[in-house]
């Protein structure tokens, strides 16, 4: 465990947990909570959740995060939404981590308290490095961020079969229609795409982006298409 200062950080500070350890050898979570010190970002690296997903240590200090990233490991849904219920000034998390999403189930019907809370202040969201995204848990996380300007899906979707890959980019180009006049942001690095999703993504009417990460590996002679059409609309 460690606390790193990176001045890139308002508050200067950020506390990462990164040892693989056993849990009766570890130093527990729970001590930094006696802390005075305020740690706005957290990262995650480790596989062990039982003390990361502690309630008690994010309803005293959770108001104080502004970032959370999950870098590794598994965490059950259930433990996700006991930690980020309790960050309500979140302006932005990452999930990294390529097996967290893999025993997700997502109840569209039933009561769940994630879908309750409003992440107002929640900028970005970053599902980089995830080959098991689905659209029901790109909507899950997405639907409570109603403020969203910046989305990174780089390195994604590499073992998925066409159809399940087409499925989630359409599903993401709907996102993007519905909030194409916020988000400025966008990150597709080594994600592949093909020109047809290059395409749509350029005619979605507001969408001007300040930023945008492709990886394109083909070629076009029409400029009516593709990855052309995307350029000009910026």
């Amino acid at each position: 465990m460690s606390a790193i200062q990176l001045d890139h950080f308002n508050e200067k500070w950020i506390l990462s947990f990164s040892e693989r350890y056993a849990s009766h050898f570890a130093i527990p979570l729970h001590m930094f909570t006696v802390s005075k010190r305020i740690f706005p970002s957290v990262a995650l690296y480790t596989a062990m959740t039982d003390d990361v997903s502690s309630e008690d240590f994010w309803e005293f200090y959770g108001h104080n995060f502004r970032e959370i990233q999950f870098l590794s490991g598994v965490l059950r849904k259930e433990d996700f939404v006991n930690i980020v219920k309790n960050t309500r000034n979140l302006r932005s998390f990452q999930i990294e981590a390529n097996n967290m999403f893999k025993n997700w189930q997502i109840n569209k019907c039933g009561y769940d308290p994630l879908r309750r809370l409003n992440f107002s202040k929640c900028k970005h969201i970053g599902l980089a490095r995830n080959n098991f995204l689905h659209p029901d848990i790109f909507e899950y996380l997405t639907a409570t961020c109603k403020n969203l300007t910046s989305l990174d899906l780089s390195n994604c979707l590499s073992i998925m079969n066409p159809p399940e890959k087409n499925k989630f980019l359409d599903h993401v180009l709907g996102f993007l229609e519905e909030n194409a006049t916020q988000i400025k942001v966008l990150n597709f690095a080594n994600t592949q795409t093909d020109d047809i999703f290059l395409d749509k993504l350029g005619r979605i009417e507001n969408l001007k982006l300040k930023e945008l990460h492709l990886t394109f590996q083909g070629s076009t002679k029409d400029s009516n298409f593709g990855i052309p059409i995307l350029i000009a609309a910026q």
